[in-house]
């Protein structure tokens, strides 16, 4: 995350741990969380931060099997 300038507050992180939790509640092991311009790939089961990404650089996402939208993050 640190090396795309991606920064996220402890709100932020509690913010993608409930998402995280929905999305494994409806059967997705593997997100990508959406907030404002960043993007992370997280496997829900280990809870890991796959890839952090900058949306602007990146349009595709693979391995995934869901996507969630977040409140923009806490900046």
């Amino acid at each position: 995350m640190s090396e795309r300038g991606i920064v996220i507050s402890k709100q932020d992180f509690d913010l993608m741990e409930k998402a995280a939790q929905q999305a494994e509640a409806r059967g997705a092991k593997n997100a990508y969380l959406v907030a404002g311009r960043a993007g992370f790939v997280v496997n829900l089961p280990s809870r890991t931060v796959v890839t952090a990404l900058d949306n602007r650089e990146q349009s595709i996402v693979t391995q995934i099997d869901s996507v969630v939208f977040l409140d923009k993050l806490d900046r």
